[in-house]
């Protein structure tokens, strides 16, 4: 299968609905743009958690997490806050991607931001593939990824697996063509290879994650709510300095049939 060209580096895009939009409204616009492969933006939107809840359910069905750390409720609605200085990068990942059928779509929703500092960079996974000899690809349509989460045992003895899935590494994704499904969060190694060898070319294939090439970076407001394709583009946050605070709510679902 060819790959679609890549005009890189992705872009972030108002959807065509304004802050005194419907909720029906808003919905078909974000969705409208998701589905053809873009990360869809609203600003200055007002909801209280119920309304997330039905504007999730006018995208698409939402769906509950099979798995949360500890300290979060299993809800359609999760709130992914922060307070407090985040230190380091927090890993590349797609939105539960080890359940066994993952979402087609991610929203997260901001409610408050202390500063424009507060940033989620997206990376594209059809931009990985260019960078990739055809042989390589030829190799990667072969594989699947074993996808896990684990979270802290309730008894303190270490980490515990929660969840996991089996998956191809390259998926076919909204707007057309190929993409990486994989990220270093999750990513439990390829079924049937070693450890060693696994490790080797995720590394190779993860580092690509980092490339500005496929990369975009958003800052939060308060009242932006942004849907994208899940399997295409993995994201992370990025680490702050100082003390900072941050109202976020996160929703996953998948595409109405």
């Amino acid at each position: 299968m060819p790959l679609t060209p890549y005009v890189g580096p992705p872009s972030i895009g108002p959807a065509a609905a304004g802050p005194r939009s419907t909720l029906p409204e808003l919905a078909e616009a974000l969705g409208k743009a998701a589905r053809t492969g873009s990360l869809a933006l609203a600003q200055g939107v007002q909801l209280k958690t119920e309304q997330l809840h039905a504007l999730a359910e006018a995208i698409g069905e939402p769906l509950s997490p099979v798995a949360l750390p500890p300290t979060k409720a299993i809800e359609v609605v999760t709130e992914v806050s922060v307070d407090g200085a985040i230190a380091v990068n927090a890993g590349w990942h797609h939105d539960q991607s080890f359940m066994a059928s993952p979402p087609d779509w991610s929203l997260l929703y901001c409610q408050h931001a202390s500063s424009s500092s507060e940033a989620t960079v997206f990376a594209d996974g059809c931009g990985v593939l260019q960078f990739v000899s055809d042989g390589l690809l030829d190799v990667l349509r072969t594989l699947r990824l074993r996808h896990s989460a684990y979270y802290p045992s309730p008894d303190g003895e270490g980490a515990k697996e929660v969840a996991g899935a089996v998956h191809p590494l390259i998926v076919e994704v909204e707007g057309g063509g190929e993409a990486m499904f994989g990220a270093p969060a999750t990513a439990a190694g390829i079924v049937g290879w070693t450890e060693p060898e696994s490790n080797l070319l995720l590394q190779y294939l993860f580092t690509r994650l980092n490339w500005p090439e496929i990369c975009v970076t958003h800052r939060w407001t308060k009242g932006d709510l942004l849907l994208w394709p899940n399997r295409r583009y993995a994201h992370r946050v990025l680490p702050l300095e100082g003390a900072s605070t941050r109202s976020m709510y996160r929703v996953v679902g998948i595409w109405e049939s």
